[in-house]
């Protein structure tokens, strides 16, 4: 009731508005890529949906269903249970713009029914709204509120420790960000606060395994920015810090510490096809009790793009980051990712990305190591700006040190869907 009274108080103020400059809240181009105008990102006049104007607001919809299968939906190493699924996944945007102001309000759902495996029924839904306002000529502020329902993956660091339902979260989120340029400096900041608590799971053998050992309460401020100069390198800094609470606090595992990291780099358009970004630094996690290990050593992250020709796009990125683990004795999780795509704009209404990454996972004060490969094709073919098709399909491979993890094991899964947009 919360939510459709805050959701409905901003549709009423909503004014006429319209965007101006980029939103404090992005760190990186809206598409995949950092150019617009290279396959993979462009946009293609006749068949992105256009959605529909209602007085001052420019309202975009859609409905896609997915019927789709998965050889090993539980990520089990042993009695794999394969399953055929359908997603109904509806989704809304209202934007309003002016000179000096943009107001959004966004919403989406997902309705997941398995044909067997009903214990892995679920649904996620978040609703957000931003209001973005340019305070000065060179300073904008912005404000989001947010709040979602979600379910962390089977196969990855977040995963919980126990095998059975889907781990459903909700978050509820507030930011508060500014953008600022001045002379060839530009800097983001953002400040948000985060309460995010985890419901019970039920085990394959009917009992509930207790998850309010995560709930937190986090507290995190962010700077970015960049130095622009009169070569082809741009000089950019990123930080953030964090201050963590733990909602339940247990004595085997008490999430309560700090969080943080300094990077710092280059973003370089060497030539017209080819452009990369490396930055490296210092990052830490800690942790008040002393059962938990945290960490506190180097982070980086390099990516670079290569566009071949005008229907090819090739992506490379590895990188280092601490997250959150589900096990309860080892809540920091150091992952070292790897990662390559390759947009292929096989015709004007026709893309394909292929995809291959994996990631080495450290569950710091444990002996557990684990492995993740994923590879496989997307496929999405717009027959009009309001029908579109896409298919895919994936082949996910999981390895780790101990018996302990859950979600290790192979699995292919595919899938159709039909979106239909205004």
């Amino acid at each position: 009731m919360k939510l459709c009274y805050l959701m409905g108080l901003a549709l009423a103020l909503l004014l006429p508005a319209e965007a101006s400059g980029q939103s404090p809240f992005d760190r990186a181009p809206a598409g995949p890529l950092w150019r617009a105008d290279v396959a993979g990102s462009r946009q293609r006049a006749g068949i992105e949906p256009a959605g529909i104007r209602l007085g001052g607001l420019d309202v975009q919809a859609a409905v896609s269903e997915t019927a789709a299968g998965d050889s090993n939906v539980q990520r089990t190493a042993a009695g794999s249970q394969g399953d055929a699924f359908v997603i109904v996944a509806p989704q809304v945007s209202a934007t309003s713009v002016s000179a000096n102001r943009r107001i959004v309000l966004q919403a989406r759902a997902a309705a997941y029914r398995y044909a067997r495996l009903t214990s892995q029924n679920r649904e996620t839904y978040a609703l957000s709204g931003d209001v973005e306002f340019r305070v000065t000529r060179s300073t904008m502020l912005a404000v989001r509120a947010s709040q979602r329902q979600s379910f962390e993956p089977f196969a990855s660091s977040t995963a919980s420790e126990t095998v059975g339902s889907p781990a459903r979260y909700n978050a509820l989120r507030g930011e508060l960000g500014s953008r600022t340029e001045t002379g060839n400096l530009r800097v983001n900041t953002l400040v948000s606060l985060e309460r995010r608590e985890y419901a019970a799971i039920v085990d394959l053998r009917g009992f509930t395994a207790d998850q309010s050992f995560r709930d937190t309460r986090t507290l995190n401020l962010s700077i970015n920015g960049e130095v622009a100069t009169q070569t082809f390198l741009t000089p950019v800094f990123i930080g953030d810090v964090s201050t963590i609470s733990s909602l339940s606090p247990q004595a085997c595992c008490d999430r309560t510490g700090n969080a943080g990291s300094v990077m710092a780099g280059v973003h370089a358009q060497a030539t017209p096809l080819l452009a990369f970004e490396l930055t490296g630094g210092y990052a830490f996690r800690s942790f008040d009790s002393g059962l938990l290990k945290g960490y506190s050593g180097a982070t980086w992250r390099a990516r670079s793009e290569w566009y071949p020709s005008p229907l090819i796009s090739v992506t490379a990125e590895v990188s280092r980051s601490i997250e959150n683990g589900g096990l309860r004795d080892a809540a920091g999780v150091v992952a070292d990712r790897w990662s390559g795509k390759l947009y292929y704009e096989v015709r004007r209404n026709l893309d394909a990305v292929i995809t291959v990454s994996g990631t080495r996972e450290d569950y710091r004060g444990t002996d557990i190591i684990a492995h993740d490969f994923v590879t496989g094709i997307d496929l999405r073919y717009a027959a009009t700006r309001h029908l579109q098709c896409s298919a895919y399909v994936y082949y996910r491979d999981r390895t780790a040190s101990s018996p302990r993890l859950p979600g290790v094991g192979s699995a292919i899964e595919g899938g159709l869907s039909l979106r239909t947009a205004l």
